[in-house]
């Protein structure tokens, strides 16, 4: 938010959900959106979520676009709208692989996030 970076959040969880989670846990300021189930034509690993996160932003898909996720679904939806992948997580990989799907970098926890950004 300090770096004025565009930052949506795109979930399988239910969105009227999500958004309440965002809102109660005080984090709804830091996205610009927060797409959820159900808000989109179809789920991750389809690319319409992100799609609908990125609606109106002027921002291209190409791999300047990072797409943070912690599971194979994640990457795969990353995959689907030309973004680079990064893998947030502690999870055991071989060779830029996560569920049969590849990742261009892996943080294990938010400080290695923040030093990445």
């Amino acid at each position: 938010a300090e770096k004025n970076i565009y930052c949506a959040v795109v979930s399988n969880k239910r969105g009227v959900s999500l958004r309440a989670e965002a809102e109660h846990l005080g984090w709804g300021h830091y996205f610009v959106k927060t797409i959820g189930a159900d808000d989109a034509p179809r789920d991750k690993p389809h690319p319409d979520p992100a799609l609908l996160a990125l609606d109106g932003s002027g921002i291209a898909q190409n791999h300047h676009l990072w797409f943070i996720g912690d599971t194979g679904v994640d990457l795969a939806c990353a995959k689907a709208i030309g973004a680079t992948a990064i893998l947030y997580g502690e999870h055991d990989t071989v060779g830029g692989m996560h569920d049969d799907f590849p990742f261009a970098l892996q943080v294990r926890n938010h400080q290695e996030l923040l030093i990445l950004l």
